[in-house]
């Protein structure tokens, strides 16, 4: 009773100052919840970037921009991934400001994972004890991630794609762009999908072997 209390409530840390500024549609529960959540807990670093992704799309709505699927995902790594080259970072700034960002003051706003830490632990009062998964939920969560970076993938394909067109930079009019990974087990050859790998449980041959 108390923590859900405490979930409601507003605090003067950081991310409790950006909940409440950007009227954000994350909320403490939700932020308990993936922290704690037995069967598919987010990491800090996770949950920060869900959060900061939370904070963009929360901007740039508010100056009447509607962003596509997986846009937000991707705009966010521009900003912010250390492997994003200094040329593709400043473009993505330069395309903010002329839908009428403060990029500067955004950024500013994000949070790291340490202030999401310091608000779970010390706002909100959580604390996660580590449970024991079972395998079936280690197969879900290694899926979902796999399909996560499929997304990804194809979101920073699109883009790149499309920005090379917009320059003239390449000779392309509709397109389409397909990312499909899939697994040859070396013992046996055969060719499975992640989807049928996982569902599965592995490949026949090595469950035979173990019959």
């Amino acid at each position: 009773m108390e923590r859900q209390q405490r979930a409601t409530e507003s605090c003067g840390c950081k991310v409790g100052r950006m909940i409440d500024a950007y009227e954000l549609a994350v909320s403490n529960q939700q932020l308990i919840e993936w922290w704690t959540a037995d069967d598919a807990k987010e990491s800090l670093r996770d949950i920060a970037d869900y959060f900061n992704q939370d904070l963009l799309r929360t901007e740039l709505r508010r100056n009447g921009y509607s962003p596509l699927d997986g846009e937000i995902e991707n705009v966010h790594r521009l900003l912010t991934d250390d492997d994003v080259s200094r040329g593709m970072e400043t473009q993505t700034r330069k395309r903010l400001e002329r839908q009428g960002i403060d990029v500067e003051s955004l950024t500013d706003d994000f949070v790291s994972y340490q202030s999401i830490y310091r608000h779970l632990n010390e706002c909100l009062g959580t604390e996660y004890t580590k449970k024991t998964q079972t395998a079936e939920s280690r197969r879900q969560t290694g899926k979902e991630r796999i399909f996560a970076l499929e997304n990804r993938t194809e979101t920073v394909t699109v883009d790149t794609l499309s920005q090379l067109v917009d320059h003239d930079a390449l000779a392309l009019e509709e397109f389409d762009v397909l990312v499909d990974v899939s697994v040859t087990c070396l013992h046996c050859h055969r060719q499975h999908t992640i989807d049928e790998l996982i569902e599965n449980e592995g490949c026949q041959c090595r469950q035979s072997q173990n019959l």
